[in-house]
């Protein structure tokens, strides 16, 4: 292509104007005080928090059951996409902050054109199934927590950002609630 024809290449705005364009598979990287920030007393060692397991940063639920490792973040710190499966290996200052910031995200949303976003969990996995580890009312109080953050996240964003809620898919009635 001609650098006359590349001058004429609308840019990814111009090409979306008008467009509302909603990313429907995306990730919130859950921050180290989500849980600690707002569990009651009573659960405050047993929510999921990170800790160092011979030097690597781990989520543990219950004291000491490591449940995830990792920021899992596709996007780096500067922007760039880790290419296939090297973003597990990602820590938490390694990653783009609109990982786990909503004013990041939504300024990373702006820059390339996206209007909204379906995130969706990694700690306490897609289903919530590392939950399954702890007792019933541990993963019950967990689950409320997660979801009342994300209700948050959801309302920072001015309704850009749809975080999917866990279900506590072991028991129909608190489903159902």
């Amino acid at each position: 292509m001609s650098s006359a024809a590349q001058k004429t290449e609308p840019h990814t705005e111009e090409r979306l104007a008008g467009i509302k364009v909603i990313d429907v598979d995306t990730h919130i990287t859950e921050w180290d005080d989500l849980w600690l920030s707002r569990a009651p007393a009573k659960y405050r060692d047993r929510v999921p928090q990170v800790r160092q397991i011979d030097g690597i940063r781990t989520w543990v639920i219950d004291g000491d059951r490591p449940i995830a490792t990792g920021a899992a973040s596709a996007v780096r710190r500067d922007g760039s996409k880790a290419l296939g499966f090297s973003f597990l290996g990602l820590q938490l200052d390694e990653v783009h902050a609109g990982a786990y910031d909503v004013k990041a995200r939504l300024a990373m949303m702006d820059k390339m054109g996206v209007f909204a976003q379906i995130a969706y969990p990694n700690v306490l996995g897609f289903g919530g199934q590392n939950a399954m580890k702890v007792e019933p009312e541990l993963r019950r109080i967990c689950t409320a927590i997660f979801n009342d953050a994300m209700a948050q996240m959801q309302g920072e964003s001015g309704n850009r950002i749809y975080p999917m809620g866990l279900l506590p898919w072991w028991d129909i009635k608190l489903a159902v609630e």
